[in-house]
């Protein structure tokens, strides 16, 4: 019986560290509000300071009104975002980011525009206040981005710093 339970507990030891080795070589146990761990992402478009535990995604989306999303990353449920809208020159020249925020109600609520370095970003919720979201818009020369950096509603106060890290490190190339 001694045996059989010794046997049972080096079982058990052993899925333990299986499991822990699993989680720390799948990146589980990375602190993505540690900046130290943040690296440069480029792409064609932008480039951004981003974790380097944030996986690229290849399934991007293009809507009915010409937006079509050009980057994703995400980390568990922790996502940032890069969707580009193609604006005629002369629209985009008289375009004020500010007052267009300003002038936009999502879910009843006049958003409120916070300064960032090259353009102006937003608090949110989703419809079902799951997501907490902030998004900032920046002209382009030919397109106006909207950069998305999103967490779950009850983790937002651990990420909120982050995310406007993120939305801050955007820079059009």
């Amino acid at each position: 019986m001694k045996k059989l339970l010794v046997a049972a507990a080096i079982l058990l030891s052993i899925a333990a560290c299986a499991v822990i080795i699993f989680n720390v070589s799948s990146g589980k146990n990375v602190d993505i509000t540690d900046q130290s761990e943040w690296e440069y992402v480029s792409h064609d478009e932008f480039t951004a300071k981003l974790p380097s535990a944030m996986e690229s995604s290849s399934k991007l989306y293009s809507t009915s009104s010409g937006s079509a999303q050009i980057a994703c990353y995400s980390y568990d449920d922790i996502v940032f975002s890069v969707a580009k809208k193609a604006i005629p020159a002369d629209q985009l020249k008289s375009l004020n980011l500010k007052e267009y925020i300003q002038n936009t109600t999502i879910n009843g609520e006049r958003l409120v525009p916070v300064k960032l370095t090259n353009g102006y970003y937003y608090k949110t919720t989703n419809n079902s206040n799951e997501r907490y979201q902030m998004e900032a818009l920046f002209k382009g020369k030919n397109a106006v981005y909207s950069v998305t950096a999103g967490c779950p509603m009850d983790e937002s106060a651990e990420y909120e710093e982050s995310m406007i890290a993120w939305l801050e490190s955007f820079s059009l190339n």
